[in-house]
């Protein structure tokens, strides 16, 4: 049996970002999706206030967030 003792380690988000930008085509990548993250983030938000229903496909969630609705 393993006698090693338990270390965790801290995740650093900021860092292990910056770093992941370093790498080619991450940066491009990044900021392609950052419009459906953004969508997304949008939606837990409007689904945790009830303005809109949890079980709406996904395309018409989408139109609505590009519309400001």
């Amino acid at each position: 049996m393993n006698n090693d003792e338990f270390k965790p380690v801290r995740h650093d988000g900021k860092a292990a970002l910056a770093k992941a930008m370093k790498r080619p085509g991450f940066a491009e990548a990044w900021q392609a999706s950052a419009e459906f993250y953004e969508a997304v983030a949008i939606g837990y938000l409007e689904i945790a206030r009830g303005d809109v229903a949890p079980l709406e496909p996904l395309d018409q969630f989408l139109v609505k967030v590009r519309q400001g609705r």
